[in-house]
């Protein structure tokens, strides 16, 4: 894998604070990880279209705006990855940290949380940049039209990022929802469980074909209340808190955005968000089948199914 960058200038155009004295090979091992990190998101065959273009000097305004668009949040995420250990030096005699007394000094650590957050936000929010334009293009690009990322998403109750905001705030973010995707997934095939087998197959043709009914529509509204509040339950457990949005992180706890913020979350408090997004999701669950015993059994055959949540691995307050 090649870097969508030559040299220090091109890191510049992106980064505008970048110090003078800054040198490329400094970088270019964090770069990797960035770009590494951007791949998993949208996938390897659109960073290889993007890098032949890239490469081979194409000019053509698609290429030439999918180029810039890659390099700015791997340059921000890359800065973010590199900056972290830039601020000791590690000599012989272990780490040390260097400062003119008399012009300067070290910032607080909180001062650095947030000034990583700062970075961090830019790069998620690049990358949102990024999925957007190859969203508005998406015929033109079928590396993305067709890579395992965005697959089939069509067929979800929850089908976008847009949708998913609706029901919990995420900023509207699809770096995030492409991440959660996967837990996206399984919670739509557990809703089955629900459905029964025969009107979940006939719901997901009904939503492939674009032929819903009325009752079919209420359906999937109820549906979709449930998975993103599941997901979430499932990413605050599972997920590094950096990577939440920010409308996520502030359920934590309100000390995270003063001098405290470099306080770690703890157990107690991840256990009680992931608590309530549950029981929010046990309420949506309720009334997804209230409505269902009030309609004609598609199958005979099909019960509706409850979970016993004193047997759900999760923790307690």
């Amino acid at each position: 894998m090649n870097l969508l960058f030559n040299d220090i200038d091109e890191l510049r155009k992106h980064i505008s604070f970048l110090y003078a004295t800054a040198e490329f090979y400094s970088l270019r091992s964090d770069l990797l990880l960035a770009t590494e990190d951007l791949i998993s998101v949208v996938g390897e065959d659109i960073y290889t279209r993007v890098q032949n273009a890239y490469e081979n000097d194409f000019t053509d305004d698609l290429s030439k705006e999918l180029i810039s668009l890659f390099q700015y949040p791997i340059a921000m995420l890359g800065y973010l990855y590199y900056v972290q250990n830039a601020d000791i030096s590690h000599e012989d005699s272990g780490r040390k940290v260097k400062t003119d007394k008399d012009s300067e000094s070290m910032p607080w650590e909180w001062q650095v949380i947030r000034d990583n957050e700062a970075i961090r936000n830019k790069g998620n929010r690049g990358i949102d940049r990024l999925i957007t334009f190859l969203d508005k293009h998406i015929d033109e690009l079928p590396e993305w039209k067709d890579c395992e990322q965005r697959k089939d998403t069509n067929s979800l109750f929850v089908k976008s990022a847009k949708e998913f905001d609706q029901i919990v705030p995420i900023d509207g973010s699809r770096v995030f929802y492409l991440r959660v995707l996967p837990f996206i997934r399984k919670e739509d095939k557990e809703l089955r469980n629900y459905l029964g087998t025969d009107r979940y197959s006939v719901l997901k043709n009904s939503m492939r074909n674009d032929s819903i009914t009325e009752e079919q529509s209420e359906i999937i509204g109820l549906c979709r209340e449930i998975i993103p509040l599941r997901v979430m339950a499932t990413a605050v457990r599972r997920l590094a808190i950096q990577v939440l949005p920010e409308s996520v992180v502030m359920r934590f706890d309100a000390d995270r955005s003063t001098m405290k913020a470099s306080t770690p979350v703890s157990a107690e408090m991840i256990a009680s968000v992931e608590k309530s997004y549950l029981t929010e999701a046990d309420q949506a669950i309720t009334r997804l089948q209230q409505f269902l015993t009030k309609q004609k059994p598609e199958n005979n055959s099909d019960v509706l199914y409850s979970v016993d949540y004193s047997r759900e691995k999760f923790f307690t307050v």
